[in-house]
């Protein structure tokens, strides 16, 4: 009942679940900044930090903050 139905202008479904509900959603353009990936879970309370559902947003963030103050911003 509360999960993602419709996605806005500018985003598109990067992750979805079995049954289809939307499960992640990120920038069309990759270019977009500033950085937003939007999750239906809680990453941060993962309990194993090196599992690839929060590790991978956590290296992702990171990259992307890196590449930004790396572009001279």
């Amino acid at each position: 009942h509360q999960c993602v139905d419709v996605i806005g202008k500018d985003l598109r479904v990067s992750a979805r679940a079995q049954d289809p509900i939307i499960e992640a959603m990120e920038w069309a353009d990759a270019s977009m900044e500033p950085f937003y990936l939007g999750v239906q879970w809680h990453p941060e309370r993962m309990v194993d930090q090196e599992n690839p559902f929060s590790l991978n947003i956590r290296q992702s963030f990171i990259q992307s903050v890196l590449a930004y103050f790396n572009s001279g911003n």
